[in-house]
């Protein structure tokens, strides 16, 4: 990938370029990535066909900057597209989100030789990523060595990259600074540590190096990190650009949740109309009152879902264009993300108990998607009740602080 003209084209012309494209290819996707689930829950991984149809469509350019010859989505609509994917396989539209941003990170976070390097050195860069600082590095001439494993790393069996945070540390391994690095995923080992009951397509394994030497260019210290965005001028900046990382990160964890819960709602409420309710008196679901109301609960419940990450995402993006978001306001966005997800988890519950107990049959996809909700909807960065605490300290002025993430 090349640098792109120095004067880019509007970012709201590209971008809804981009974003209508990417919709209505998601959309079209739908029935294959459908017919292709069953062997991403087998095999664990995302098929190459599938892979191959993203990167033909300019999916994973969609959040790399202009720059750097991406589109610049917007956040809404990456979330909107990673939605519309997730109907179809919400692994899919997962490692679409994870590896999307883990790219786009290496344009905002690096210093642009180091984004010419990763970018540079193949004609479709991918990157995986994990914040959590389990590697250690030390300061050496030209760079560090680094030591250290990274669970959790969605898309890693599809990366060329691997982003990891690292802890610095001094000649007596006193940790001095914290910050993150970009390693080839050649230098280290991936071990196969994702065996569990959802988003197993995702391939969220554990990323593994020795004491490899990691340049200058590729590492960022955390004090550090959008520097390299803060310096273009508001012309060359995309949204990615101007969100801070942590609330950024939470909201856009949202848009594969959200497809899933639309499409169990889509299958539940088609199916009210042909089947009825075992051992009572009714031809067909939607001829109780009971089952219609808690339709329309789960339904105002993803609605509602849909909401809090759209006023998010605004504020990430449109606020941001005339400044910086207060402390209480990234507080709001991290807890907004934690609080929809919340939402989506009873819709979905409420729906799987109106499916009934056949819904939990393997060959049943409701199943599917109820177990990717769960198991998504729980990473650390949607965390919901340490985020009202968060909120509430800042909404209140109460210190100290409990996460670096905000």
């Amino acid at each position: 990938m090349t640098i792109a003209d120095p004067k880019p084209a509007s970012v709201t012309d590209v971008a809804a370029s981009a974003t209508a494209e990417l919709l209505e290819a998601a959309r079209e996707m739908r029935p294959r990535l459908a017919e292709r689930a069953p062997w991403v829950e087998q095999n664990r991984r995302i098929p190459e066909d599938t892979l191959e149809e993203l990167h033909s469509a300019g999916f994973f350019r969609y959040w790399i900057p202009r720059r750097w010859g991406g589109s610049g989505g917007p956040l809404i609509g990456q979330l909107r597209i990673a939605a519309e994917l997730a109907k179809g396989c919400p692994s899919t539209a997962w490692v679409w989100t994870l590896i999307g941003d883990v790219t786009a990170f290496a344009a905002t976070f690096l210093t642009p030789e180091g984004t010419d390097a990763i970018y540079s050195s193949s004609d479709r860069p991918m990157a995986a990523g994990v914040l959590t600082p389990s590697g250690t590095a030390r300061k050496v001439d030209g760079g560090y060595r680094v030591s250290g494993a990274w669970g959790f790393a969605s898309g890693s069996l599809h990366a060329d990259w691997i982003m990891g945070g690292l802890v610095v540390v001094d000649d007596n391994d006193e940790p001095v600074n914290q910050g993150i690095g970009f390693m080839p995923v050649s230098d280290g080992e991936i071990k196969d540590t994702w065996q569990v009951v959802g988003m197993r397509g995702t391939g969220s394994n554990t990323f593994v190096v020795q004491d490899v030497f990691v340049p200058d260019k590729l590492v960022r210290m955390a004090s550090e990190m959008q520097a390299t965005a803060k310096a273009l001028s508001e012309d060359e900046k995309d949204p990615i650009d101007r969100m801070p990382f942590a609330p950024l990160f939470s909201v856009g964890l949202c848009g594969p949740l959200l497809g899933a819960a639309q499409a169990i709602l889509e299958k539940v409420s088609a199916n009210a109309h042909k089947r009825g309710i075992t051992y009572f008196d009714f031809e067909k679901q939607t001829d109780s009152a009971v089952v219609l109301e808690r339709l329309g609960e789960a339904a105002v419940r993803i609605d509602s879902a849909w909401l809090l990450v759209e006023r998010a995402a605004y504020e990430l993006e449109e606020v941001t264009r005339g400044g910086e978001l207060s402390f209480e306001r990234r507080a709001w966005c991290r807890v907004a993300a934690g609080q929809a997800v919340d939402e989506v988890r009873i819709a979905v519950d409420s729906l799987m108990s109106i499916a009934g107990a056949s819904s939990f049959a393997e060959s049943s996809v409701l199943q599917q998607y109820w177990r990717d909700v769960m198991v998504g909807s729980r990473h650390a960065f949607l965390s919901t009740r340490p985020l009202y605490e968060v909120y509430g300290r800042a909404y209140c002025q109460v210190e100290p602080n409990i996460t670096p993430y905000i």
